[in-house]
């Protein structure tokens, strides 16, 4: 294999180095997670809302469930924030209410978003502030940026105390609602079908065996249903269903290959294109309840356990896995931390089969008690994690928070063949910050022997036919002081030319490398024989983002 396929990788291992174990290669797409916002609901309903009981994202929209909030001193009924990302920074866009509001109904106890769409449960609808009724959930639809009500979904056989509507799922013409409590406490699942304001009930789910919980959690992709039931059997577990015509049937039982009594399997789940994230909150590693996330990989009746996700700093208590998202390769994972319960969660990116925790979340001011990371969604380079007991403006009003995902170095563009019949190719190690003291080196491989040069670097790219070769960086450019080449042996020629661009970074000297900032950069070198005249060598191009 040659160098230049390795160079990514390589790259990426030394971002990393805590960790991944020795031999193992990762190719993570995400060198940081800076947090970007906070968002509050920001609104006149101030008391004990818990914003950020329950969240989900999808692309550029968001919703955060509020199911405790008091609107006009009355007991609440509770409401969902919708925010939305149009190119300047996250925004509210409608706080939604359901028509037939009433104090105790908790809406925004489960909420699930897709595009134009949110399912929004309200597990006590239909009682009182002191006694649950069996539970409800409402469709909502965008038009624009307005939002309005198109269907209120019931289970067919509820009765008073189901919580139906604890746990919601929601994907293209089909809805699911978990009733966790329903069937006398062995938990039941609700799938409906339809689109606009019809919706009808298809299925009642339950496992082939006696449980508890079942429904807690649930999530579905397509014709699959997963469902999570944590307290019976006594390790919990999850299921797999899937319809065949109108018959829905269960394909699979997962459980993890180490369950113990008590570990809540089944939580938290989430599940994408054949692949199934469950946490177990209440997993014993030393002590008590650190907590663990599976990931499982198949489809139909055959699934298996591809990684046990653990965070590398497990805590007492930690409850790590009580909220669980799943966007492609990446995992997200939430742990309420026990003492003293500020929260956490964390980043998992997978390669191939292979899993690596690539980032820690943590509120930049967070306190004891907020309980960040009850919940947590993903998708795409965005993630957000709720802290419901968090003090925004007012005692417990809550927050959320959020990340977004800066990708790793991209290479691109074309080396010019030098006078030695090398083509000069990048490869980098680290990560490019304005604040970490740890190199950020781009490295020219297969360089001219003994000849000094330079970074080249911009703010925008290009692939401009230039003196033989490819410009790789538009004007305005900047150039570092030059240095001299640096035989290392091995390769075409042996030889190199290496840079830490964070003392570029962190010298002030260009006050536009600033977090956030996208940056495009090249080697140029001296070639005195240069064949094609010019007197210069040039390498490929590198494209990274500058993280805090």
């Amino acid at each position: 294999m040659q160098a230049k396929f390795l160079r990514p990788r390589s790259a990426l291992l030394a971002l990393f180095p805590a960790l991944l174990a020795p031999g193992v290669v990762s190719a993570q797409s995400h060198v940081c997670w800076p947090e970007e916002v906070e968002l509050s609901a920001a609104d006149s309903d101030q008391i004990a809302r818990r914003f950020g009981w329950t969240l989900d994202v999808d692309a550029d929209t968001a919703i955060v469930g509020t199911p405790s909030v008091y609107p006009s001193g009355s007991a609440g009924w509770g409401a969902a924030y919708v925010f939305r990302n149009a190119g300047s920074g996250w925004q509210k866009e409608a706080k939604l209410v359901p028509g037939d509001a009433a104090a105790g109904m908790s809406f925004g106890t489960s909420v699930a978003l897709l595009g134009d769409l949110a399912l929004i449960g309200a597990e006590n609808e239909g009682g009182t502030p002191t006694m649950g009724g069996p539970g409800a959930a409402y469709l909502f639809a965008r038009s624009g940026t307005a939002w309005t009500q198109q269907a209120k979904l019931t289970a067919s056989d509820g009765v008073n105390g189901d919580n139906f509507g604890n746990a919601v799922a929601f994907d293209t013409g089909t809805a699911v609602v978990g009733a966790w409590t329903a069937s006398s406490g062995a938990g039941a699942v609700y799938v409906f079908g339809g689109g606009g304001s019809t919706w009808t009930e298809n299925a009642k789910l339950a496992a082939n065996e006696s449980t508890s919980a079942f429904g807690h959690s649930v999530d579905v992709r397509g014709a699959t249903v997963l469902v999570g039931a944590p307290n019976l059997p006594v390790t919990g577990a999850a299921y797999v269903f899937s319809v065949s015509g109108t018959n829905w049937s269960q394909l699979a039982r997962l459980t993890a290959s180490d369950a113990g009594s008590g570990d809540k399997f089944g939580f938290s789940c989430s599940l994408g294109d054949g692949t199934a994230l469950i946490g177990a909150n209440g997993w014993d590693l030393a002590a008590s309840n650190e907590g663990a996330a599976y990931v499982f990989v198949g489809s139909g009746s055959a699934w298996s356990q591809q990684a046990q996700l653990l965070p590398a700093d497990p805590e007492n208590l930690d409850q790590f896995g009580v909220s669980t998202s799943l966007s492609g390769d990446l995992a997200l994972v939430g742990a309420t931390q026990s003492a003293p319960r500020t929260g956490k969660a964390y980043i998992f990116e997978r390669e191939g089969s292979t899993w690596g925790e690539t980032a820690r979340l943590l509120p930049s001011d967070g306190g004891s008690g907020d309980v960040f990371g009850w919940a947590v969604a993903v998708s795409g380079s965005t993630a957000m994690v709720g802290a419901y007991n968090h003090d925004h403006q007012f005692v417990n009003d809550g927050g959320v928070y959020v990340y977004e995902g800066v990708p790793a170095p991209l290479f691109y563009c074309t080396g010019k063949t030098s006078s030695v019949a090398c083509i000069p190719f990048l490869s980098v190690a680290g990560r490019a910050s304005a604040t970490d003291t740890g190199n950020f080196t781009i490295t020219a491989n297969d360089v001219v022997p003994s000849e000094s040069g330079f970074v080249i670097y911009s703010f925008k790219k290009s692939n401009l036919d230039y003196h033989g070769g490819k410009l790789c960086v538009k004007s305005p450019i900047t150039r570092t002081p030059a240095k001299a080449a640096v035989n290392t042996g091995g390769g075409c020629s042996g030889w190199v030319l290496r840079r830490n661009f964070n003392a570029t970074i962190q010298s002030g000297n260009d006050p536009a490398l600033t977090p956030g900032q996208l940056v495009f950069a090249q080697w140029r070198q001296r070639d005195p024989a240069d064949p094609a005249g010019f007197g210069d060598a040039l390498s490929d191009g590198v494209r990274f983002t500058i993280c805090p």
